[in-house]
């Protein structure tokens, strides 16, 4: 699993089917479903998400008044997943899971 930052955009994206109306991306965090994102989408095309501002919520920030790089470092583990939907057949689906350090 990769570390990654969460101060900069982290994108997810999926190529929609050729008769897809619709993407659903839903974020687990810790292995908790937090949140499920719905954005249309045109057949054939790529259906982006950002998420690391919705991940952001889950840390602890805060300062102690200590620069020191001794400080704890925060660890998230997020699961991803994109599903694309058209009016009559099952979804494709492509999922994937990183260990975001922070």
């Amino acid at each position: 699993m990769a570390a990654i930052a969460l101060r900069s955009p982290q994108y997810k994206s999926l190529t929609a089917g050729a008769a897809s109306v619709y993407a659903l991306c839903t974020i687990k965090i810790g292995g908790v479903l937090k949140y499920t994102l719905r954005k249309e989408a045109a057949p054939s095309q790529v259906v982006v998400f950002e998420i690391a501002e919705l991940c952001r919520d889950f840390l602890d920030a805060g300062f102690d008044g200590d620069y020191s790089p001794a400080t704890p470092v925060q660890t998230l583990t997020i699961e991803t997943e994109i599903n694309s939907y058209d009016s009559s057949t099952p979804p494709s689906i492509t999922a994937s899971t990183q260990a975001i350090t922070i």
